[in-house]
């Protein structure tokens, strides 16, 4: 959820949402510095059924003078999933690879090599 106020606390979350079903887990992000919450929020419902209906009466809806926006999440992946899904998961290295290159659009190969080696290195903390 989001668009909450800054002085809300998931004791006044948990008794809202509580309504509407058994909640399993309340969690509003602090500020690292302010240590106020900074407007979003996480509710998690112990039955899926519960958070449907909490879902399509509250969005949209005030709370604490304040219009409030929920957002239904969505599941992580599994292994197996990661493994038969058409998606590759990509490690860092690859990822700086890639930036590197495209930044430097190198387009031979020893270009693609000193990218390579830098990415290597700085993995390494060489670099």
């Amino acid at each position: 959820m989001r668009n909450l106020a800054y002085t809300c606390t998931e004791e006044e979350v948990e008794a809202h949402f509580s309504k509407y079903g058994p909640l399993s887990e309340v969690h509003l992000p602090l500020d690292k510095n302010t240590h106020k919450t900074i407007g979003i929020g996480f509710v998690t419902f112990l039955i899926p059924e519960h958070a449907v209906k909490a879902f399509s009466e509250l969005d949209g809806h005030i709370f604490q003078g304040r219009l409030l926006h929920l957002l239904p999440a969505k599941a992580k992946k599994t292994n197996e999933e990661e493994e038969t899904g058409t998606t590759r998961m990509i490690s860092q290295r690859e990822k700086r690879f890639y930036f590197i290159k495209n930044k430097f659009s190198f387009s031979n190969k020893i270009g693609e090599y000193l990218v390579y080696q830098i990415s290597f290195c700085r993995n390494q903390n060489q670099f």
